[in-house]
């Protein structure tokens, strides 16, 4: 990964995240629940991408699995 990436993220994160916990406290409780786990999901993505961590996406289950027994169902048999 670009090393001015893993710099600039976690800087441009921080900021709008100070400026979003300020305005978040005039929303209920579910829409602030809500807020504090897409950030903590968003957090441990940028961690595990730091560790080198592969994390498992559904996308790839789907290129691998469905995609080709779709393609050899589609193309005719000679």
């Amino acid at each position: 990964m670009d090393p001015f990436f893993l710099l600039i993220f976690p800087i441009i994160y921080l900021i709008f995240f100070i400026i979003d916990v300020r305005q978040l406290k005039q929303y209920k409780a579910g829409v602030k629940w809500t807020f504090y786990l897409i950030q903590l999901a968003t957090f441990v993505l940028y961690l595990a991408m730091l560790l080198d961590v592969n994390v498992p996406v559904p996308t790839a289950f789907y290129q691998e699995k469905v995609t080709p027994w779709i393609e050899s169902w589609l193309q005719p048999t000679k």
